[in-house]
């Protein structure tokens, strides 16, 4: 069948003997006393470009070299559409627009909402792909949800 592993009915990793345990006045002093007129690690190094201005310009090329299959983080484009139409600053600005427009009140309920507030498309924007300004409005969350639920049981 094989052999048994080495590490078989063993416990693992424990803590040590000395965890937990409170240091006595004598031996803090102690350690004090042997630190004194040690300069900490850090004591006079900068941050990496700490404190260093950088032109707007600059830090759009920056951006732009880190950005899609540039990125260290890139997994080869696996957001899908919707969710780079959602996350797309044109979007947001769009949306806070619309919040503004009607003063963060629900248009069903009348709520005045700021935390649980949603821009929604009054034509579907899978059948018109329009984010005009006068096909959005402001609803809360539960009015956001009872919309979607007629939306989705007429079709």
């Amino acid at each position: 069948m094989g052999n048994i592993p080495w590490n078989k009915g063993k416990i693992g990793l424990q803590t040590a003997w000395n965890k937990g345990l409170a240091w006595n006045e004598i031996i803090k002093k102690q350690i004090s006393k042997t630190l004194q007129g040690h300069a900490s690690w850090n004591k006079g190094l900068k941050g990496f470009n700490k404190g260093h201005i950088v032109s707007k310009e600059t830090r759009n090329k920056i951006s732009l070299a880190q950005k899609g299959n540039k990125s260290i983080n890139w997994k080869g484009g696996i957001t899908g559409e919707t969710e780079r139409r959602i996350n797309n600053f044109e979007w947001r600005e769009l949306r806070k627009k619309i919040y503004k427009r009607d003063e963060w009140i629900c248009q069903l309920c009348g709520k005045h909402c700021h935390d649980d507030i949603q821009c929604h498309h009054i034509i579907p924007f899978i059948l018109t792909q329009d984010n005009s300004t006068n096909n959005l409005e402001t609803l809360c969350n539960s009015c956001h949800l009872k919309k979607e639920f007629q939306f989705n049981y007429v079709l």
